[in-house]
């Protein structure tokens, strides 16, 4: 016991210094690399890109600033921290620094005569299309102090813009004419405004994505276009907006049929290969009728009608047809709209069995279309294949928490097709242990091996590609894209004090109706939790004489219904800025104890109180909300701003005193107040040197983050964090803990560290080591223990993934 005693003394006192001090060391060995020894005579590395503007006009030089220009700078600035891609990448080249460039991909940035003139003209003609047309860029180098870093600065000469002087629209087709009107009266595009191609771009795409879904299937931005006549000597232009065939495409060798493009088509027939080709050409080709049945279904819009499906099969289909079917909502007869195509392919894609989906148009022959100078037909091929079937993962993770050190082992298998109706089985083991200190004891029982605690648990879950309801399902598939989601689990933990069994299940729904939108149902989400104490730990805890903490280690149940609603700007792939929002909403036990009143349901005394109960365990009465929002603002492809606002209350009543500790809000982890151990802080201003965890009613919290990269697959991060978990009314045990407007800013905890992320694209390891700054539950004279900190006080705590 005592080697195991020291063993664990090296840990917490030594190897945290270790990783700072390796940390350290790698950066000063990085700076020894010189650029003398390691470029060749003739080159220089780019240190820095500087843009000025000279404008003549005040207003110019807003419009126009340093930093939208940089983005069209063809030579970067060297990105590795001190310059050590420059040592990686040189001319003696080794199996070890083969295997740094793969994985980071990050070359050193050379100065180009030829690049750098590039990026003149890219600038020159960004200028055009902003208006400034005969502006100038130069660029120019210098060494400074270091004859192999080169500071380049590109000195921008705007001139003066043109102006729209006059707008005109040549629209032969009497039928686009009015269906764009709208949109061209609103148009940001007005006479007197300076000329910006860009925004001509956008109401060019805006017409074309309009009429692709009013049945133009033919008509594609090549038939939108503008002609512009100079006027050199008042600087500005007149514009003429066409929609016609462009008939300088055909000179480029580009057919175009003119009696297409102002036909509006409709979808004649609806073909669906189950078993295609992945690499099947996409591309609009005859449609061959092998082995086909037709598929019968009652229509969207018309429940008494029907329409049919031809199904083109060849192998033994993999998800049957019923259950395929509902998400196939296109129709027969249905105006073509390009919108549409996109979002049944998207619900199909979604299915979890599907590998690939496409869906491939071919136009009728001509001998078939209605009599009409404008209609036409296309028939439609969903092409699917099946994808992986069955999967399954192992993770390994390690742990640290103010020196709590753990590990853990996962286990998780996937069937996405378990009843072949693309269903998603997913099984999940887990088994963990931990190094925790007692509930005021600091006599640790290594139980497990080195370890003092054991936890484990299996949970499984079913989605079902719709809603499990006695109601009809077509509709919903087609606007809402809908799942249920069945849950059921086991975990027990095994501690010094206490065993504690916990028995999960829940039954729910998931809809998206749009794609940056997304709302979950949970009628059902009920959690038990027994828990078998030692004596010792029953007394220790009477000893305090705390309510809440009592309660915190009792049997009780949850028996709840929630909802949450999720919405998010963000363009997967895109760095651009944009917003996260999170409202959840929970409601527990109010069902259960209006059936008791109502039956007069016999009680049962819990610590000299009465209380209802389901099967022998007292329920919890509460209700419980939370609002999350998250602000991301980019500065360039690599760094950017993450903000996050947090607030959320619980209100404990009727068949409860305090709300279940797995429903308190809690402060401190790797995802959280960082600087401080999950648990251990709050709630409001109470202070205390006690080790039991600590949980509140009520949670305030801000963080901030400046992420930035360092080498290719090494990103920083400088963060803060402040906030606090207070309790909804004053408790004895718990003096100086309630919520109160005048007194919780005071008790607001405060954090601030550095932060490195090893980002490998398909998942991230989050390394974070924060300093208290202010603490309100300190037991020292001063709340700001940055006074009195030391190496020691620095906290580490691992992750996988953003903490937001």
């Amino acid at each position: 016991m005592q080697i195991i005693n020291y063993l664990i003394f090296l840990y917490r006192h030594f190897l945290q210094r270790m990783v700072v001090l390796l940390l350290l060391v790698g950066l000063l060995t990085s700076t020894a690399c010189s650029l003398k020894r390691n470029i060749t005579d003739d080159s220089m590395i780019v240190k820095k890109n500087t843009i000025t503007v000279d404008a003549s006009d005040v207003l110019s030089r807003k419009l126009i600033t340093s930093s939208e220009l940089s983005d069209y700078v063809s030579l970067p600035k060297n990105k590795s921290l001190f310059n050590f891609n420059v040592w990686e990448y040189n001319r003696k080249q080794t199996k070890f620094k083969k295997w740094l460039q793969k994985i980071s991909d990050n070359p050193p940035s050379y100065y180009n005569f030829s690049k750098a003139e590039q990026s003149e003209k890219r600038m020159m003609a960004y200028l055009n299309n902003r208006g400034y047309f005969n502006s100038k860029v130069i660029h120019q180098v210098t060494r400074k102090d270091n004859p192999k870093k080169a500071y380049i600065t590109y000195n921008v000469k705007l001139a003066k813009p043109y102006s729209i002087q006059s707008i005109n629209y040549n629209i032969p087709d009497s039928a686009i004419a009015q269906i764009i009107t709208k949109q061209l009266v609103e148009s940001t595009i007005k006479v007197g405004q300076q000329y910006d191609f860009y925004k001509l771009d956008d109401l060019r795409n805006s017409i074309t994505d309009i009429l692709r879904n009013k049945g133009y299937l033919f008509l594609n931005a090549d038939y939108v276009f503008y002609e512009i006549d100079s006027m050199f000597q008042n600087h500005t232009l007149a514009i003429t907006l066409n929609i016609r065939p462009n008939y300088l495409l055909q000179q480029e060798g580009k057919s175009i049929e003119d009696d297409l493009y102002n036909r509006v088509f409709y979808l004649n027939n609806i073909y669906i290969k189950p078993n295609s080709e992945r690499n099947q050409r996409r591309q609009s080709e005859s449609i061959e009728k092998v082995d086909s049945i037709i598929f019968v279904r009652p229509r969207y819009k018309h429940i008494h009608d029907s329409v049919n499906y031809t199904l083109l099969e060849t192998n033994q289909p993999y998800m049957r047809y019923k259950a395929l079917m509902p998400s196939v909502f296109l129709e027969t007869g249905d105006l073509y709209q390009e919108k549409n195509i996109k979002k049944n392919q998207t619900l199909l894609s979604g299915l979890p069995v599907i590998g690939y989906c496409d869906i491939v148009l071919d136009t009728v022959s001509r001998s078939l279309w209605p009599d009409t100078a404008y209609m036409g037909l296309v028939d439609a091929r969903i092409d699917l294949a099946k994808g992986t079937r069955q999967n399954y993962s192992i993770g390994l993770e390690a742990t640290n928490n103010m020196g709590a050190f753990g590990t853990s082992v996962n286990l998780s298998y996937n069937n996405k097709n378990i009843f072949r109706g693309s269903e998603l089985l997913t099984l999940q083991l887990k088994l963990a242990t931990e190094i925790q200190s007692n509930l005021g004891n600091n006599n640790m029982d290594y139980s497990f091996w080195l370890f003092n605690t054991l936890e484990g648990g299996i949970q499984a879950s079913i989605t079902f590609p719709k809603f499990l309801a006695p109601f009809n399902q077509y509709r919903f598939q087609k606007f809402f894209r809908p799942k249920t989601i069945i849950s059921a689990g086991y975990n027990f933990q095994k501690r010094p004090d206490y065993n504690r069994d916990i028995v999960l299940a829940s039954f729910g729904y998931n809809w998206k109706p749009e794609i940056n939108q997304s709302h979950q149902l949970t009628l059902l989400d009920i959690n038990t939790v027994k828990i078998f104490k030692t004596d010792e730990f029953e007394q220790k805890l009477k000893s305090y004489n705390n309510q809440r903490l009592y309660e915190q280690y009792s049997d009780h149940l949850i028996m709840a219904l929630n909802y949450s609603f999720t919405y998010s700007t963000q363009e997967y792939g895109k760095a651009k800025d944009f917003i996260y929002l999170q409202a959840i909403g929970e409601s527990s036990g109010n069902l259960l104890y209006a059936i008791n009143s109502i039956a007069q349901s016999p009680t049962k005394q819990v610590d000299q109180s009465n209380y209802y109960t389901l099967f022998g365990i007292r329920y919890a009465q509460y209700l419980k909300g939370s609002l999350e929002f998250r602000r991301y603002n980019y500065i360039g492809k690599y760094n950017h701003f993450a903000y996050r606002a947090y607030f959320g209350i619980g209100v404990p009543y009727g068949n409860a005193v305090s709300l279940p500790f797995e429903k308190s809000f809690y402060g401190g982890g790797a995802n959280d107040l960082r600087g401080w151990a999950i648990n251990v802080v709050g709630p409001g201003g109470y202070v205390d040197n006690n080790h039991y965890e600590r949980s509140g009613d009520i949670k305030l919290e801000a963080n901030a983050e400046f992420r930035f990269g360092m080498l290719s697959f090494i990103k920083g991060a400088i963060f803060t964090d402040i906030g606090n978990v207070w309790l909804l009314h004053q408790e004895n045990s718990f003096p100086n803990g309630q919520f109160k407007f005048s007194d919780f800013y005071r008790q607001l905890y405060w954090d601030a560290g550095f932060g490195l992320r090893l980002d490998f694209s398909f998942f991230i390891i989050r390394v974070d080591a924060a300093v208290p700054l202010y603490s309100p539950g300190s037991i020292y004279d001063t709340k700001w223990v940055v006074s009195k900190m030391n190496l020691s006080d620095v906290v580490l705590s691992f992750g996988i993934g953003y903490p937001f």
